[in-house]
């Protein structure tokens, strides 16, 4: 079972594992592997060092499987017996047949049983069929990247498994292919498809250190790795200067024709709610609260993209680069916060939002204070709007009031003149009657 295939269910595997051993899942084998992630059992053999990987028979005193195995010779000592080399080929022709009938449900069963016979210990599932010689391990090989291609296809919902077509890219198209692939991706999937190239060549890595030989389809996929994640790291790392380049100029950029347009609105907004009402509104959001709105949504949002596109390891969140200028951004808006001739509103606001840039930089004193200052202006922000309330509240019973008074007027004025029309027709009738 290669790292660089997708493995459908981690968990069967592993149970299968522990039936042909007798030997306990490892623990946290339940979690369900995401579509990067390879089968617990590989990522584990490739964590932890051969010598701290020993299993060691009770009874022989001897070391056994390839947990402890110091090469590719160790592991291999010893013939599989008969029988299981027999259930190996028998269950690999079974998932040739059932991949001719695109049946993956059927092929990942007999891939598990296949899996179970060659299986020496430890997780190197690929290492176990590489024992039974080349050809052998060419017809895993061949049998895995055909599943991969199924796998990749564009199913009913329009879906698309993208690790395998990953794999199969790198596989069939080289390194020119699988770049285009990356590149056109968003985000976040461009740098899980970085992280699956290198684990693809960390395995290979693994596997010639080991001492195993590597096919010519092996060989060439190891390259295509190197070469392409040669070029996508250097383009990772310039999308993440560049997304902290932009963010820096988003901060500090005039609004545009729009945004002053959506601004005014809201004072517009504002003015006629003053005039309608005789209430100065202090609750509707002011130029100021909308600016700041564009302004944090824009640049919280450019710095998770360099984040995303950062891939270094920062054991400590703080160091980070998007960090440290989400440090800055939260310092500029609590010292504005700071002002006591800003509106309680607008300090509110700011107090929030320089909290989230501590959050996203896990500078978790920053927040704190800041979460602090915040509840500290509750009060009188409460206060403040609850004499707003009041203030609409008395003015919409005297608008009531005078609507009243006007629909009454109105009322008269009617009545008046359905008098004066009946008086004039009668008079006419009289009229009428004398004949004049």
């Amino acid at each position: 079972m290669r790292r660089s295939e997708r493995v459908p269910s981690p968990r069967r595997h592993i149970a299968a594992v522990a039936r042909a051993t007798g030997a306990a899942a490892p623990a946290g084998s339940v979690s369900t592997a995401p579509i990067f992630v390879p089968s617990l059992l590989i990522v584990f053999s490739i964590l932890m060092p051969l010598a701290a990987r020993a299993d060691r028979d009770p009874e022989t005193g001897r070391w056994v499987g390839d947990v402890s195995a110091r090469n590719f010779e160790d592991l291999c000592r010893g013939d599989l017996p008969g029988d299981r080399r027999s259930k190996f080929f028998s269950a690999l022709d079974a998932a040739d047949r059932a991949l001719a009938s695109e049946d993956l449900a059927s092929a990942e069963e007999a891939f598990g049983l296949a899996f179970q016979a060659a299986y020496r210990g430890g997780g190197d599932s690929d290492l176990s069929v590489k024992c039974l010689g080349e050809s052998a391990a060419r017809h895993w090989f061949e049998s895995r990247l055909e599943q991969s291609r199924q796998q990749a296809r564009i199913d009913s919902r329009g879906r698309i498994d993208e690790s395998a077509e990953l794999y199969v890219n790198a596989v069939d198209g080289g390194a020119p292919a699988t770049i285009a692939l990356v590149e056109r991706k968003k985000p976040r999937r461009a740098v899980a498809s970085i992280r699956r190239l290198e684990e693809i060549s960390s395995r290979l890595d693994h596997e010639r250190q080991f001492g195993a030989f590597l096919l010519k389809e092996e060989e060439a996929l190891a390259r295509t790795c190197r070469d392409s994640l040669n070029t996508l790291r250097k383009n990772a790392a310039l999308e993440h200067r560049r997304a902290l380049q932009a963010e820096s100029k988003s901060f500090s950029r005039p609004l545009t024709r729009n945004e002053l347009m959506l601004t005014s609105s809201a004072d517009d907004g504002r003015n006629l709610a003053t005039a309608l009402t005789g209430v100065k509104d202090g609750i509707k959001p002011s130029r100021e609260l909308i600016a700041l709105d564009i302004r944090v949504k824009e640049s919280s949002h450019l710095l998770q993209t360099a984040r995303t596109w950062n891939l270094e390891i920062h054991p400590d969140r703080q160091t980070m680069p998007s960090s440290k200028r989400a440090r800055t951004r939260g310092d500029e808006l609590l010292a504005r916060a700071e002002d006591p001739q800003a509106s309680l509103q607008l300090r509110d606001a700011l107090y929030q939002d320089a909290q989230q840039y501590y959050d996203f930089g896990r500078f978790e004193k920053a927040s704190a204070k800041a979460a602090l200052a915040r509840e500290a202006i509750q009060p009188a922000l409460r206060a403040e709007r609850d004499r707003h309330e009041a203030l609409l509240e008395e003015a919409g019973a005297e608008f009531s009031e005078r609507a009243e008074s006007a629909r009454a007027a109105a009322e008269k004025m009617k009545k008046s003149a359905s008098e004066q029309k009946q008086f004039k027709d009668e008079a006419d009738a009289m009229e009428a009657d004398l004949g004049f």
